[in-house]
């Protein structure tokens, strides 16, 4: 009886710490240095905003937000019916995707920049994104799948175990004077 007592106890304290290594908190891979980073960009100037004199004013202001890595589509998403194409990270989670991207501009290497987010994502159970909410899309065509809310995001940063990928000011900047598969640096 009592060796049928033991084992039923560890056989649920097994169970039990599988579960709990089983359990992700993807903020996890932020460092306190990365969750302050929020601070001073909520006090200076907002990533996105609207135009200056336009009736409805609005600021969106950078934040991190992690997510599995179970639920992401990778693509060049085209705009401008093909003119443009701009590295995005779709992610459903319940109810809600998110479209995560960058500002489209002519000179982006859209498939250089995806390729360093997919290797950054490679073989990671959780990410975090630092980005600016910039809309939510109100005609949606995923409706039919579920889908109750779409939002777009622009992303500044992206972390995993992996490392950083930043975007810096230098990937707009003479895009003519230099190869255009600079897009992006992947830091240790």
């Amino acid at each position: 009886m009592l060796k049928k007592y033991f084992m039923r106890t560890l056989v649920i304290a097994a169970a039990i710490l599988c579960l709990s290594m089983a359990t992700i908190n993807h903020f996890d891979l932020l460092s306190l240095e990365d969750i302050e980073m929020e601070v001073p960009d909520q006090e200076e100037t907002p990533a996105l905003s609207s135009a200056l004199g336009d009736s409805n004013q609005w600021e969106s202001f950078n934040t991190w937000q992690c997510f599995s890595t179970e639920n992401v589509q990778s693509d060049c998403t085209e705009l401008d019916y093909g003119a443009l194409r701009v590295p995005t990270l779709r992610i459903s989670e319940g109810t809600t995707m998110y479209d995560f991207t960058l500002d489209p501009e002519p000179n982006l290497n859209c498939e250089q920049t995806l390729s360093k987010w997919v290797e950054l994502l490679k073989n990671q159970r959780s990410f975090c994104i630092f980005a600016a909410h910039l809309q939510k899309y109100q005609d949606n065509p995923f409706e039919s799948d579920g889908i109750e809310e779409w939002h777009l995001w622009i992303v500044d940063q992206i972390k995993t175990y992996n490392g950083y990928w930043k975007w810096t000011e230098s990937e707009y900047e003479s895009a003519t004077d230099r190869e255009p598969a600079e897009s992006g640096d992947i830091e240790e």
